[in-house]
């Protein structure tokens, strides 16, 4: 199991932010989701990384955006890759085809420190990093 998982992203992280399931078909923000499950696939396949399972982990998203405020706000946007990043996955994402069995841990609930940071970039992107807690 690992202590630290990192990976970037291009574009903006998903924002939760409305009844809707983030992974649904007709989701505005469904890109942006197709965009983090492939960074995941990505990750795993590099290194056979398989998360985190049950234990208690921190997030830190690092957003890099053209524009200060960012578009999205901080919980929004953390609540997307909380959401997009757990194994309990909501029913009707089999459009997604294998990416919508990925997770790096089990429940968004295990998620129990977070940091969130902005910064002003010529390109939109953001990192994430999940470490275990003990």
């Amino acid at each position: 199991m690992p202590d630290l998982i990192e990976f970037e992203v291009d574009g903006q992280p998903p924002l939760k932010g409305e009844a809707l399931s983030l992974m649904n078909a007709k989701h505005k923000q469904l890109n942006r989701v197709v965009a983090l499950l492939s960074a995941v696939q990505r990750l795993k396949s590099s290194n056979s990384n398989n998360g985190f399972g049950s234990h208690l982990i921190r997030l830190e998203v690092e957003v890099r955006c053209t524009t200060l405020p960012p578009k999205g706000d901080a919980t929004n946007y953390l609540g997307g890759i909380g959401d997009i990043l757990q194994a309990q996955k909501p029913q009707g994402s089999d459009h997604l085809g294998e990416l919508a069995g990925l997770s790096l841990f089990d429940d968004d609930r295990q998620i129990v420190e977070i940091a969130f940071r902005a910064t002003l970039s010529e390109a939109d992107s953001y990192t994430v990093r999940l470490s275990r807690i003990d």
